[in-house]
């Protein structure tokens, strides 16, 4: 069968993939397109009830040397624990009045509950949120746009694990908040001290009570919770630098403890706009760009895409001071996970200039009742084969740029090409070019239908993609040291009823109708920023029909599993 495009022609074994910032320049390709942790210096202002409405965070190098890594525990830790952690932020970032803040929060969390309730799948259950920490004169009418899902919850958490982003402190790694009861003015939170004690079990769980001495990002939770949950035990977590496989660690240390009653939740603002925050990726029609850029980063959770997002982050810069919180309570999530955007504001609503700008989202995370939780040996590859898998793909074009001839043999390598690499599965290759804080396309073809093992179909198409796609002059020698590879592992193609099975960050898809038939990897549409019906007329203008007629097209969904070069060690800071 021959697969018809609006040029040329490609066949059923072998499509082409364009990864392109320009939505133009995506959709008219003929074949199927995919697409922190220095904390600032708080300003003066911002003590006085977080004035600027920020936090100060932007990823850049620490001052002075890194952070150490932490290293691995040969006997348990046990730490003698004051009493009380104080509310230190109460008078400047939120109400010292026990019945002024109560009266705060009731109000904000009255007019939230106007809005319509969040509707979940069924079999499905609330397991984290995403709530922004901003003084509250900014942040607080979204957050309890999320608190007030636990405040109308018919049988109320028992357990939230609180995760905050290190905005002051050099921190590489973990530290839980070092005391017995966590105080607010409407009352003290008991910390659930038995399970931190478990967590400093593992190594990247670190002892160090200065991480929390001036931290803002888990304090600006617990007045909210000691209102909604009053009775529930809180583990506060000061999150610092981790690495791709650090957070996976984290995950799973503390996926282990995980119980039907128990929350995560994930502090954090989103991006940080201005020259106040020294991030400004665009100058124009500056609250529409940085609403369709905070949505790009939306898109990612609600994918339950961590590698996605991570390379969103990389590409953009964006200033998401909770990246590495996020990432945990991502790497948390069992499949079926899904996400509600459940308020967006930002802090120029309040101030009215948006020169300098922080976002603010309430995110609901839901997972199936049944679920257990994710850890890092639920990706089809082990570590070591993936990075077995992208050294072949670099390899095999390596071979070609030195002259040889002929076949490339992974064997040669003496990697173990049996386990998971022995496996038949659809894939594509991905060659990018990393300019100017984002990622250029180079190259990337890649196949539905396995016709060998990865093992061997990886380095197939990785030639492929870096000398056989024809929207490129072949790579050259001295580009290869420069290129990022990118493998995505496909499940096979399953017909679907119609779009509303569709799910947007979820499913790539199969479009065809008449004869034309055209692809999109699961990863297009949320880079891209659209919707569901964005993404068909896309789709459907890519295989040279009219954009509507994905109405009446043939439909089929595939997932995805995405192998970066630059997730298999630490992304560069």
């Amino acid at each position: 069968m021959v697969w018809v495009y609006p040029r040329g022609v490609a066949s059923a074994a072998r499509l082409r993939s364009g990864y392109a910032w320009s939505p133009m320049n995506l959709v008219s390709r003929p074949a199927a397109s995919w697409g922190s942790a220095l904390g600032f210096a708080l300003m003066a202002a911002m003590a006085l009830l977080g004035a600027d409405g920020g936090c100060r965070c932007r990823d850049a190098d620490y001052a002075g040397p890194p952070p150490p890594k932490p290293t691995a525990r040969s006997a348990p830790v046990s730490v003698s624990l004051p009493v009380l952690r104080p509310a230190r932020l109460a008078g400047t970032w939120y109400q010292d009045d026990p019945a002024q803040l109560r009266a705060q929060l009731d109000g904000d969390l009255a007019a939230a509950a106007r809005a319509p309730v969040p509707r979940t799948k069924s079999g499905q259950r609330l397991f984290g949120l995403i709530v922004p920490h901003a003084g509250y004169r900014y942040s607080a009418a979204t957050a309890a746009y999320a608190y007030r899902l636990i405040a109308q919850a018919k049988v109320a958490p028992t357990r939230i694990f609180v995760l905050g982003p290190s905005h002051r402190r050099a921190l590489r790694g973990i530290a839980p908040v070092e005391a017995q009861r966590f105080g607010t003015p409407l009352g003290a939170l008991t910390i659930d001290t038995a399970a931190e004690q478990q967590l400093w079990q593992h190594a990247i769980f670190v002892h160090d009570r200065e991480a929390d001495a001036r931290e803002h990002s888990v304090e600006m939770q617990m007045p909210w919770l000691r209102r909604v949950a009053p009775h529930a035990r809180v583990v506060p977590l000061v999150v610092g630098q981790l690495t791709f496989d650090e957070v996976q660690q984290a995950a799973d240390a503390i996926g282990a403890l995980l119980g039907p009653g128990d929350l995560v939740l994930a502090s954090s603002d989103f991006t940080h706009y201005g020259p106040q925050y020294g991030y400004q990726p665009f100058r124009d029609k500056v609250s529409t760009r940085l609403r369709q850029l905070d949505m790009q980063a939306f898109g990612r959770i609600a994918a339950a895409d961590i590698a996605s997002f991570w390379r969103f982050k990389h590409a953009t810069q964006d200033t998401i001071c909770g990246f590495y919180p996020i990432s945990v309570l991502m790497a948390l999530a069992s499949r079926g996970l899904s996400a509600q955007l459940l308020h967006y504001d930002t802090s120029s609503s309040v101030t009215g200039d948006p020169t300098n700008s922080v976002s603010y989202l309430a995110i609901a995370v839901y997972a199936p009742n049944r679920a257990r939780w994710k850890t890092s040996s639920s990706r089809l590859l082990t570590p070591t084969e993936q990075q077995d898998m992208l050294h072949i793909a670099r390899a095999s074009i390596a071979h070609v740029l030195h002259g040889n001839e002929g076949h490339f043999d992974p064997a040669s390598l003496h990697v173990n090409l049996s386990g998971h690499l022995a496996l038949r599965r659809g894939l594509f290759v991905t060659l990018k070019l990393p300019q100017g804080g984002r990622d250029q396309l180079r190259g990337c073809i890649g196949t539905l239908e396995a016709s060998a093992p990865i093992g061997q179909e990886v380095a197939v198409y990785a030639q492929h993609a870096a000398f056989r796609d024809s929207r490129f002059a072949p790579l050259r020698a001295e580009e290869l040291p420069r290129v990022v590879l990118e493998v995505t592992l496909l499940t096979d193609p399953v017909p679907v009823s119609g779009s509303d099975a569709v799910t947007i960050g979820r499913d790539g898809i199969v479009l065809e109708r008449g004869g034309r038939r055209a692809v999109f990897l699961p990863q297009v549409a949320v880079e891209q920023g659209w919707g569901r019906e964005q993404t068909l007329r896309a789709l459907a203008y890519k295989a040279g029909l009219e954009p509507d007629a994905w109405r009446h097209a043939r439909l089929e969904t595939f997932q995805g599993e995405v192998y970066d070069e630059r997730h298999l060690s630490p992304l560069p800071r």
